[in-house]
């Protein structure tokens, strides 16, 4: 059967069905097979955009593509209108040691290992604003901090372990590792008790330890007793999921901090305009198909894959823990740089530059990794959710998954990042889908392949659906990846044959 491609299974009183974008083309209903899916409300032309997502909820550019691709609108140097480029030129200024204009070292000689770069001045002017919805700079400079500081780690930590010992290595049996059964679990060990559990070991330890440097212990025995290459503290892959996570929880204190302001002003010019920005989003009031990037609760509407996700791949509960654990330690040690502000450039709502003090941020951002609940949430919905950022250049097919297939001949593109759209999923999947997907910068579009009838079930495809691809091989990666098999016409006709 074709499978719900997101929220849980089936509409529940603690699981609240979803209220459709309105006005609107479709609505979210309960599935035939079970789940929810897309359906449309009125017969709808061919090439009709039914949903323009202005931006992710939270995404990640793969670090080795950092200088490449924009950190805005996802634009690859090398597809640039000017011709092709090795890295965009335009990064985010920052001062008081840090990083000066134009992206020269401070004289205070810090120096910045990560900073944002992008195709041309406007997308880095976006990329603020986005970043400091209430008139401040926090989140901005505290992003980028703690981005810096979970560089400037790992670089340390693979430089201290390079090194050649001056010592002889101690022959003395290290005492037991709390996480390290993780490494050999099996599916048979996975149950939602026992994932749990570990989740609730791994919050027990974080508060526990004081001092931040005893969580860097901690990954590192982990490491020790079980990593292919102890040097690094965290894999490439761990690196860019703990990038991934971070953005989320940013957005999330981010947002938390605007409901709060308009809680205590809910009368006041700038209270109001908080308001329209926390609840419509930029185009949303303009474009009946538009949506913003959504709030935390949109995000937790979306079905939770921890379950089936761990019991495929056990081993993946084990990375989850040890990107919580290094957030943690990101998260308390990082101290906020300051941007260089350009002559005449104006920061903030109504040009507002002192809403939200830095402290009252980072402790709101620290006060959703005391439990491990905001991590998990986004871990959970981070497989079968998210939307690859690929390149320009070829059509993209996947959706929640980043071993997906290109859409039409199959052949493979570059894949640059990933990115949480929550509005966009809930399309179920089906190998002849009547939707595609469309990149226009940081929005993404959905747009009908053919004439749609009323009541009938939009659909995207996850997975390479060209012809030469068969039935077979398509039902395996949705069975790994996804976790069902596909019930769609194309499969029963192809399994008949």
């Amino acid at each position: 059967m074709t499978s719900p491609s997101l929220p849980p299974p089936s509409p529940s009183p603690s699981t609240p069905t979803p209220p459709s974008p309105s006005p609107c083309f479709y609505g979210v209903l309960p599935t035939p097979y079970g789940g929810r899916g897309a359906f449309a409300k009125a017969r709808i032309p061919k090439n009709t955009t039914i949903l323009q997502c202005d931006g992710p909820y939270a995404s990640v550019v793969l670090r080795k593509f950092r200088k490449e691709v924009c950190a805005w609108c996802f634009a690859w140097c090398f597809e640039s209108a000017e011709g092709r480029k090795s890295s965009w030129s335009v990064r985010l200024d920052i001062v008081d040691g840090e990083v000066g204009p134009g992206g020269q070292k401070g004289k205070g000689g810090g120096g910045v290992i990560w900073t944002p770069w992008f195709c041309r001045e406007g997308c880095r002017g976006d990329w603020v604003r986005e970043y400091f919805w209430c008139g401040e700079e926090s989140g901005s400079e505290s992003l980028v901090a703690l981005m810096n500081t979970l560089e400037k780690t790992l670089v340390a930590y693979r430089t201290a372990k390079s090194r050649p010992k001056s010592q002889p290595a101690s022959t003395s049996v290290p005492p037991p590792h709390p996480f390290t059964f993780l490494d050999t679990w099996t599916s048979a060990d996975v149950s939602e008790s026992s994932i749990d559990s570990a989740w609730k070991m791994a919050e027990i330890l974080a508060s526990n330890l004081k001092k931040p440097s005893k969580i860097l212990e901690v990954l590192e025995e982990w490491n020790a007793a079980s990593a292919e290459d102890p040097r690094e503290l965290l894999t490439e892959f761990e690196a860019d999921c703990a990038r991934f996570v971070l953005d989320g929880i940013v957005r999330q204190a981010l947002q938390t901090q605007v409901a709060i302001a308009v809680t205590a002003s809910p009368h006041t010019a700038l209270g109001s305009t908080l308001a329209i920005d926390l609840h419509s989003g930029s185009t949303a009031a303009t474009l009946p198909n538009a949506k913003p990037t959504g709030l935390w609760q949109d995000l937790l509407h979306l079905q939770n894959n921890e379950l089936q996700h761990i019991r495929s791949k056990p081993y993946m509960l084990g990375v989850f823990i040890r990107v919580y654990l290094f957030l943690q330690y990101i998260v308390r040690t990082a101290k906020p740089a300051q941007r260089k502000r350009r002559e005449g450039q104006v920061f903030g709502l109504n040009g507002n530059t002192a809403f939200i003090k830095r402290p009252a941020f980072l402790e709101t951002l620290g006060m959703f990794l005391e439990a491990t609940d905001s991590v998990r949430a986004i871990l959970a919905r981070d497989h079968g959710n998210v939307f690859g950022i690929w390149e320009k250049g070829l059509p993209h097919s996947e959706d929640g998954g980043r071993e997906g297939e290109r859409e039409g001949s199959g052949d493979d593109g570059e894949m640059f990042g990933w990115g949480m759209y929550v509005f966009g999923s809930y399309f179920n999947h089906d190998c002849t889908p009547t939707v595609r997907k469309q990149q226009h910068g940081r929005s993404l579009h959905f747009v009908t392949t053919r004439d749609v009838e009323e009541g009938e079930e939009l659909c995207i495809n996850y997975i390479d659906v060209s012809m030469n691809n068969g039935v077979v091989s398509r039902n395996a990666e949705l069975s790994k990846e996804w976790f069902f098999e596909c019930g769609c016409k194309r499969c029963r006709r192809e399994r008949d044959e």
